[in-house]
């Protein structure tokens, strides 16, 4: 929107000057009629244009030729102000934006994803998860291993732990012999 209204302030701007450059008063009241509306974005700027244009108005129906002449470059002063301050916005949006894109320096994607891509581009702490991840799952599966479920699952009884009888001191301890 600001585009488009700095394009229009455009038109309209003039130069100042020793003498007004409308061939009549009239003339520039119509000019001022269009500049006004567009100089909304600043109520300040707008408010100062009006007052002027007032004051052109007043100084050329007293017959104060000079007088109006002043203001009329005075209000030409004042759309070349409205006219800077909207082209810095302007500037300032397109930097803003600009700020948002994203950096150069991001890798881009690839069009295919391959390991050697994976290897280049990921840093080390995702290996590190990576690693993690694989640690945790084969845990898991030791441990699921010895449950109930898994022996049901698998069709076989739960394997027994050999328990130990105890060595009584009484019982004779046979040995066996070396093969």
């Amino acid at each position: 929107m600001n585009k488009s209204v700095l394009e229009a302030l455009k038109k309209l701007q003039l130069e100042r000057g020793g003498s007004s450059p409308f061939p009549s008063h009239t003339e520039f009241l119509r000019w001022s009629d269009q500049v006004a509306p567009l100089l909304s974005f600043d109520s300040t700027i707008q408010s100062e244009f009006k007052q002027t244009v007032r004051t052109a108005d007043v100084s050329s129906k007293l017959g104060s030729p000079n007088d109006a002449t002043g203001s009329i470059n005075r209000a030409i002063g004042l759309l070349n102000q409205a006219v800077v301050t909207l082209e810095l916005s302007v500037t300032q949006q397109v930097a803003t934006s600009n700020a948002i894109a994203p950096k150069s320096g991001d890798p881009e994607l690839p069009n295919k994803l391959t390991i050697k891509w994976l290897y280049e581009h990921t840093p080390v702490s995702f290996y590190a998860w990576l690693l993690g991840l694989l640690l945790a799952a084969f845990m898991g599966g030791v441990a699921f291993s010895e449950t109930p479920l898994y022996a049901a699952l698998k069709g076989s009884p739960p394997a027994q732990h050999a328990v130990p009888a105890p060595v009584n001191s009484q019982q004779s301890i046979e040995t066996q012999p070396p093969y």
